[in-house]
């Protein structure tokens, strides 16, 4: 008679493969990109673009970011600013010419 415990591999191997999984997606790197205006129309023309950002990120299937937002740093300075997986932003900034990009830290 076999007195062998049956094996619990597939289990065991399935939920370290899960915890791998939900651990390089709580790591992921994002990275924000900014479109900075100057000028009296600043935050108007960052809000146009901001509309335009958006509608080409859903047409390229790129939904997976977390924020869409205009920032205004002074009466004449205003940017369309986005936070997106890294490996997207770097198709994203070269592809709508970014003018800047720096690493995000999401907020658990």
């Amino acid at each position: 008679m076999n007195d062998q415990k049956p094996t619990t591999e597939k289990t065991e191997e399935k939920q370290t493969s899960e915890q791998a999984l939900n651990r390089s997606q709580s790591h992921q790197k994002y990275c924000q990109l900014f479109w900075d205006y100057y000028g009296p129309s600043a935050r108007g023309t960052a809000e146009h673009f901001l509309r335009h950002l958006h509608s080409w990120l859903e047409e390229q299937a790129y939904t997976d970011y977390k924020e869409l937002k205009v920032l205004s740093f002074s009466d004449h300075h205003s940017a369309a600013s986005c936070v997106l997986p890294f490996d997207i932003g770097k198709i994203v900034f070269r592809s709508l010419k970014a003018q800047r990009a720096c690493h995000y830290e999401l907020e658990n």
